[in-house]
């Protein structure tokens, strides 16, 4: 990391990631440049994910620290939230660029699909991007690995 300027509210910094830099001030900004990278990736399987989405680096209401069940990742309806956002909450607990990408999509496919659980909607965007495995737990496939390493040499690592 390399300090680039320093304002009265905030430190700017460079994330120097295999040769390309990106401002990353936070994990928030972090989460919301992959939400744009991600969609594209969402687009081209035709599904537009929402404008009213927003990321943040938090614990899940519940499960957060359990040994069994963990949750890692928490997409909240937009009805909730004061401002018709769909909510988006990444555990604290994960570092791994890779892993919070493929969390952060996860979520993502939630927000698309509010009502829907992880039912056929959900199941069918999941696997389209390259979601692989348990819908409760899905994990980064080859196909969404493939498609997230060039996304990630762009946002560099994810500010832990």
């Amino acid at each position: 990391w390399h300090i680039i300027g320093e304002g009265k509210k905030k430190l700017s910094f460079i994330n120097i990631f295999k040769g390309v830099n990106i401002m990353t001030n936070t994990r928030e900004h972090w989460l919301s440049e992959a939400t744009t990278e991600l969609r594209s990736l969402f687009k081209q399987h035709g599904v537009d994910l929402p404008l009213e989405v927003r990321s943040s680096c938090g614990f899940p209401s519940k499960s957060a620290l359990s040994n069994k069940n963990r949750r890692i990742g928490e997409c909240w309806s937009a009805r909730a939230s004061a401002d018709s956002h769909a909510e988006i909450f990444i555990s604290p607990t994960i570092s791994d660029s890779m892993r919070v990408l493929d969390i952060l999509a996860h979520e993502l496919v939630h927000a698309c699909h509010p009502n829907d659980g992880h039912g056929k909607l959900f199941k069918r965007t999941a696997t389209a991007i390259g979601l692989e495995g348990k819908m409760t737990a899905t994990v980064a496939g080859e196909k969404f690995k493939a498609w997230a390493s060039p996304v990630l040499e762009r946002l560099g690592i994810y500010p832990h």
